[in-house]
């Protein structure tokens, strides 16, 4: 179920507003897993049966080729979007819902399961599109289309839950339920600031 608020400040004292979408408005599931918005004010909503934009009447799902459900979502720097196919990989789409690049694949045939997610998708202001998956997180170069893995001290092969943020200073910096984390550039690594690691910097 899709929430959305609107604000009208009348002196210091804030109306929000609020409306409730869901599948009987045209949602394809009531099950979202991301939102984010592109560079034209659309709204684009992750769900378990695919990803649909809506423009502040209707949902349209997009691309209509590719079925299944889209576990993370984010906006690029230029205005593009990352998303992620459960059953297919990482894509880039444009504002029309157009394909336009294959990031990655799943890999399920593979004994690896490292392969298989890309999940809590954050695009930094370098142009680097990051994600998390079990045990470590992957930063996707996609001017050089190249990608680097990065194992988080701490964690397991059981768990995906990195979150990414960058401060003012654009560092980038992961958190879990293990600890805090910072990428060293220069170094080309995290170090862990906060958990268990940190002891061992």
């Amino acid at each position: 179920i899709l929430c959305l608020a609107s604000n009208v400040v009348l002196g210091q004292t804030p109306d929000l507003t609020f409306q409730k979408l869901c599948t009987k408005d045209g949602l394809p599931s009531n099950f979202v897993s991301g939102i984010t918005t592109d560079s034209k004010g659309y709204l684009w909503i992750a769900t378990r049966l695919g990803l649909c934009r809506y423009d502040g009447y209707t949902f349209r799902k997009m691309p209509e080729t590719l079925p299944g459900a889209v576990s993370s979502i984010c906006t690029l720097p230029n205005g593009t979007l990352a998303a992620n196919w459960s059953r297919s990989g990482l894509f880039i789409i444009d504002s029309e819902g157009q394909i336009k690049t294959t990031v990655d694949s799943v890999q399920f045939k593979d004994a690896d399961p490292v392969n298989d997610h890309f999940e809590n998708l954050f695009a930094d202001s370098q142009g680097n599109l990051w994600s998390s998956s079990l045990g470590l997180v992957r930063r996707h170069d996609l001017t050089h289309r190249k990608r680097y893995h990065y194992p988080i001290s701490g964690t397991n092969h059981t768990s995906e839950a990195n979150h990414f943020f960058e401060d003012k200073q654009h560092r980038l910096w992961i958190y879990n339920e293990v600890g805090l984390y910072q990428f060293d550039k220069q170094r080309n690594r995290f170090r862990c600031v906060i958990g268990p690691g940190a002891l061992n910097k």
